[in-house]
């Protein structure tokens, strides 16, 4: 005897919203962490040779506090974009994506990059961040990294379509 579900029943773990979402913050999280890197890998040799000089100027603080910054954000985002898909991850993705977008809007407003004076190229991608943190707090993310194979707090698991069911034998006797 098998227990197969009905042909109209889906398994409640096959969500195509959450994992739609789930691929959207990943690529998202990826796209940002590219441009971050690469902007952060250009500045990286002059920030080196700054601290080395050891004449760190207002200026040379500002590179390298954004260079620092968006190299930290690239990690998280790296890692937690590939976390991400193996149903892991969603808090480094959101603490990549915030410690870049706190870096950009210091970089931009404090710091006075993305004008005449520091042009950046595609400078709407570095506030990518917000849109990966939208993305990663979206319900169908959580959906995604929620682990339906745990076992409920009441104790026994909830029987779905997707439940193995295994047959038992019952021998009844007669009495003696």
């Amino acid at each position: 005897m098998t227990m197969l579900p009905a042909p109209y029943e889906s398994v409640p773990d096959d969500d195509l919203g959450a994992a739609v979402a789930a691929a959207l913050t990943a690529t998202l999280a990826a796209v940002t962490a590219i441009n971050l890197g690469l902007q952060s890998w250009q500045q990286s040799p002059e920030a080196l040779d700054r601290i080395k000089a050891g004449a760190l100027s207002a200026d040379a603080v500002n590179l390298v506090i954004s260079t620092a910054g968006w190299l930290i954000s690239v990690f998280f985002l790296a890692v937690g974009a590939v976390l991400l898909l193996l149903r892991r991850g969603r808090g480094a993705v959101i603490v990549g994506a915030l410690v870049g977008l706190g870096t950009t809007v210091l970089a931009r407003y404090k710091f006075e990059y993305f004008t005449a004076a520091h042009p950046l190229a595609n400078s709407w991608l570095y506030f990518g961040g917000a849109a990966v943190v939208v993305a990663a707090l979206l319900p169908a993310t959580g959906r995604w990294i929620r682990d339906r194979r745990q076992v409920p707090r009441g104790g026994m698991p909830a029987l779905t379509s997707a439940t193995v069911l295994v047959p038992t034998q019952l021998r009844i006797g007669q009495a003696r």
